[in-house]
């Protein structure tokens, strides 16, 4: 952060930086993770050079993480971005990495593997009335490597990315607007829950970096997150994150930190690029000043 500290409790440096400096949208510990089964979290060898060691392990029978915490990450506006990592054996076919869903009928936000003789990444949204829209990576991903999947929806329409590309070939779109929605009351990492069907579709496999954001992230920022292949934590985009999950640790603990500035009340923050001055209330907010 390029904020420059001026004589006595004076800041300066563009709005973007004092937003950042207020950022408490973290869920805290109420969207900490339960175990399902018993998951672990494994030092993985191949990972990617910018991110941490470990990642989260599922044996593809009985394990996934409870992460129902997190389902109001998005807020009431419909717009947020989800980010996973994921380690493809090509071996895992219409299974489920990660999903948000309603226990009571087929509505659902999900990230899916499908081998079906094009190792793909298909990310999806289902209602059992409207609101249906898919894509999936062109191509082939590669095999015993990783791979990372965005979708973020901006409250007009939803853009999904896999290693760091814009995805545009949509197998069906009938409303890119929908998103989460207030009536979803499962969320999983590693299995799917849904239509009262109970826990299935598990994943045989790895699973890292996991974070959800009640912000839109750009093109530019998710390809920066991807850093082609060599990764940069979520962390790297902290407005707006307010639920991560590293892999870590097991049970898996929001790892999302909110942004409490040791500041003293009445701090004045004046903006480089439009001369606002702004004075900090010693909490969480900065309040436009004359």
């Amino acid at each position: 952060m390029a904020v420059k500290y001026l004589a006595g409790n004076r800041l300066w440096g563009t709005d973007a930086e004092r937003l950042a400096l207020s950022n408490t949208s973290t869920m805290g510990s109420g969207a900490d993770g339960t175990n399902i089964g018993s998951p672990t979290s494994v030092s993985t060898p191949t990972t990617p050079s910018g991110l941490g060691d470990n990642s989260l392990h599922f044996n593809g029978s009985d394990q996934a993480i409870d992460i129902n915490g997190a389902l109001d990450f998005a807020d009431s506006d419909a717009i947020g971005t989800i980010s996973l990592w994921y380690y493809n054996t090509g071996t895992e076919e219409s299974l489920t990495l990660m999903q948000f869903a309603k226990n009571d009928d087929n509505t659902y936000l999900t990230f899916e593997t499908r081998s079906d003789g094009n190792d793909t990444i298909v990310m999806h949204r289902q209602a059992t009335s409207g609101g249906l829209w898919e894509i999936r990576n062109a191509g082939s991903l590669s095999t015993s490597a990783w791979h990372h999947a965005v979708m973020s929806q901006n409250g007009t329409a939803v853009v999904c990315y896999v290693d760091g590309v814009e995805l545009t070939s949509w197998d069906s779109d009938t409303d890119k607007s929908a998103w989460t929605t207030s009536s979803m009351n499962r969320g999983r990492i590693g299995c799917r829950d849904r239509g009262g069907y109970g826990n299935g579709g598990w994943i045989e496999g790895n699973i890292m970096e996991v974070a959800l954001w009640n912000v839109a992230l750009s093109e530019a920022q998710v390809q920066d997150l991807w850093d082609s292949g060599d990764g940069k934590p979520a962390t790297t985009y902290s407005t707006g994150l307010r639920a991560y999950y590293t892999g870590d640790n097991i049970p898996a603990t929001n790892e999302a930190v909110a942004v409490y500035p040791n500041l003293p009340n009445g701090t004045i923050f004046i903006t480089s690029d439009t001369n606002v001055h702004y004075m900090w209330n010693g909490t969480d907010t900065w309040n436009e000043v004359a």
